[in-house]
């Protein structure tokens, strides 16, 4: 997997999970909302903060330019881990961690969302 790519699939794999809840969690709406990268032609994050954050943790935990799929998945959950703590201080009542609704995507589904978005940037 190409690390620049890993940022997108993050919010897609999310995304997908908000799309299977009935009532998806508060923080799970803001965290979507400032993640999205499809307000911007050059898919950068709503806020830009947050980009920055995940290219800041993807170096924290020396991932390269090429990454396995399976390290990739470790690293983008330990990445939601972290960012669930602040979107929780935003709510009322936190719900399910991001890193637990994340573990919702399988091996297979992490692959697939891959694939699509290489294919969408080729």
């Amino acid at each position: 997997m190409r690390r620049q790519q890993l940022y997108v699939v993050m919010y897609r794999a999310l995304d997908s999970i908000y799309d299977r809840l009935e009532a998806p969690p508060e923080e799970l709406i803001l965290f979507l909302s400032d993640a999205n990268p499809y307000i911007w032609d050059d898919r950068t994050a709503a806020d830009p903060a947050l980009q920055s954050d995940f290219d800041a943790s993807m170096d924290e935990q020396n991932i390269g330019a090429e990454v396995e799929a399976a390290t990739a998945y470790r690293t983008v959950k330990n990445f939601l881990a972290a960012q669930y703590l602040h979107y929780a201080a935003l709510v009322a009542e936190p719900s399910r961690s991001f890193d637990e609704l994340f573990e919702e995507i399988t091996p297979d589904d992490w692959i697939k969302i891959y694939a699509d978005v290489a294919d969408e940037e080729s």
